[in-house]
């Protein structure tokens, strides 16, 4: 029996090295650089999919259909996460991070300082706090936060409306300061 399954998961995981470049056929069909997705990223989960559906025995009678419908599967999900952000951070009233060096002239972190003190406040705020919003820096969605904190998306959302109004309250204080 062991025989049996390493030859089925040899079998399986030959078969996802050659759908590979039909992967990135599939892929380069999107035009992905409109979007923040990684093709290598999308290239990865179409591969762990596949191999699991041929590691669970499923019966694929047109492997390139197959393929194509979990590619798709890859960037239709990624897609919606992307708008689900994007709703969210409008919903909110926050605008998402311009990455590095893409502040605007009169945003607060080009202010000399800022940026030091901005770390000092979120340092100082409660640990929960503190978590949500490092989290959301790092480009987290509150559900993700909550689910990965094991929190609900209720108790997320307050740790984190009380950690931008306490993170207010410092700043205004530090930017009082001479």
């Amino acid at each position: 029996m062991p025989e049996d399954e390493n030859e089925r998961k040899a079998a399986g995981e030959a078969v996802v090295g050659q759908c590979e470049g039909l992967i990135r056929s599939f892929i380069g069909k999107y035009g992905l650089g409109r979007y923040p997705i990684d093709p290598e990223d999308v290239l990865q989960e179409s591969r762990i999919r596949l191999w699991k559906a041929l590691e669970n025995g499923n019966d694929i009678r047109h492997l390139a259909a197959y393929v194509k419908r979990v590619v798709d599967s890859v960037i239709f999900e990624d897609l919606k996460k992307i708008r689900r952000d994007q709703s969210l951070f409008q919903a909110e009233g926050v605008r998402p991070f311009a990455g590095e060096g893409g502040e605007a002239a009169g945003s607060i972190a080009s202010r000399p300082g800022m940026v030091e003190a901005l770390a000092a406040a979120v340092g100082s705020l409660k640990r929960s706090r503190r978590v949500v919003l490092t989290m959301t820096i790092a480009g987290f969605s509150l559900p993700e936060i909550a689910a990965l904190n094991r929190w609900s998306r209720k108790k997320t959302y307050a740790l984190y409306e009380r950690g931008v109004k306490d993170l207010r309250k410092l700043v205004g204080e530090e930017g009082r300061r001479p």
